[in-house]
């Protein structure tokens, strides 16, 4: 085979590899760590703009639903 037509195929071995890695790290999570760290950072040393104070989230837990309702 010449040397020419090798490279699209070692191209794509290459890709498939790195495919089939990401796959394997993004479903075992095993990054998980990683990324919660760098997010943490950003967050830390960025600073973003205040939440509109008209906003309020309310959230309910199952014990609370379980005495009033839904």
């Amino acid at each position: 085979m010449p040397r020419n037509r090798l490279i699209p195929v070692i191209t794509c071995i290459i890709s498939l590899c790195l495919g089939i890695c990401t796959a394997y790290l993004t479903c075992s999570k095993r990054l998980a760590h990683v990324d919660n760290a760098v997010t943490n950072i950003i967050y830390q040393y960025n600073s973003f703009d205040q939440a509109d104070s008209r906003i309020t989230l309310v959230t309910i837990d199952d014990a609370s639903e379980a005495v009033y309702g839904h």
